[in-house]
């Protein structure tokens, strides 16, 4: 039975937490539940003290020692909007206890490093469904990487550079080059600069790559799914040491592996790539005036044809 399964098969109880166990056969005393209000809890039961009690927004973390001197880590979600989000989150740490306790270590330390990963995404009440725009956005910066960065720079430094989701002036910040990339509709020749940083890199070689991207059914020939994309490049890096940072900037970009996904298929027409050079049309930050903070414009692809390259270049 899965967790959400047996989650929703609990009744709340005035007197008390009422949990329910999630592995019997598992070596983590790890259980779901819901509090007298009906809000969702997990429970995690260790012989050694956590080592910190984080504070957020969205689930409430406590920590304390029970009479058979083990302790007890709760975590409870305290806004309901979130309540798929916290299935996932549950999902995600069984899986991780699951193959973490045979390596020894206290289980109660792995939770909450790993809740570190889903902070931002809960704390911003973000529900793991990405709207058109940003699903597009991220879809564009994955194929990227599977198509060019990481062939051409290597795992671990492809997936370093990664530094979009992390609030990176630019998508991609290689140790020779930035990238930052723009997804369109097929021929639709215009793409969005939403800031004079994005373009602007003070000397350093800036390539700005174009996908373009369309919706389509199941029955097109070469539809992918962002789940499927997301799959291929989780089964080429599984066995690198940068798998968790590329599963930490996936939550950092809002992105969850949820069911909503699986029936949305797009299908790639073409990939440009342009050399941003002194000449390039751009506005950047020294040409702002002075009382602007910054800009948001749109570019006509037509009028940077002469900038064009084959591909990405070291």
């Amino acid at each position: 039975m899965s967790i959400e399964a047996r989650l929703n098969a609990i009744i709340p109880s005035a007197e008390g937490p009422v949990f329910q166990r999630i592995d019997e056969k598992g070596q983590a005393e790890l259980f779901i539940g819901k509090d007298a209000l009906g809000y969702p809890m997990l429970l995690l039961i260790c012989e050694e003290e956590p080592a910190a009690n984080p504070s957020y927004r969205a689930i409430e973390v406590t920590i304390n020692q029970r009479h058979d001197q083990r302790w007890a880590l709760v975590i409870r979600l305290t806004k309901l909007d979130l309540y798929h989000v916290f299935i996932c989150l549950c999902d995600d740490l069984a899986a991780v206890l699951t193959t973490s306790t045979t390596a020894g270590g206290n289980p109660a330390n792995i939770v909450l490093a790993r809740l570190a990963r889903w902070q931002r995404l809960m704390d911003h009440g973000r529900d793991g469904v990405l709207d058109e725009a940003a699903l597009r956005g991220l879809i564009g910066e994955l194929l990227i990487l599977e198509k060019d960065i990481l062939p051409l720079w290597g795992i671990a430094d492809g997936i370093r550079s990664w530094s979009g989701p992390l609030h990176g002036a630019q998508d991609y910040s290689l140790p020779d080059c930035f990238i930052e990339v723009k997804t369109c509709r097929r021929g639709a020749g215009i793409v969005t600069i939403s800031s004079a940083s994005q373009l602007d890199t003070e000397g350093s070689r800036l390539f700005l790559v174009v996908t373009e991207l369309e919706k389509t059914q199941q029955t097109t020939a070469n539809r992918f799914s962002i789940i499927e994309l997301v799959s291929r490049i989780r089964n080429e890096i599984a066995t690198s040491e940068v798998i968790e940072d590329f599963e930490d900037r996936l939550a950092q970009a809002g992105y969850l592996d949820r069911k909503e996904y699986e029936n949305v298929f797009y299908v790639l027409h073409a990939i440009h790539y342009y050399d941003v050079t002194n000449d390039f049309p751009k506005i950047t930050h020294r040409m702002l005036s002075p009382g602007i903070i910054d800009i948001c414009y749109e570019l006509d692809l037509s009028q940077c044809t002469s900038f064009k390259v084959n591909t990405l270049q070291r």
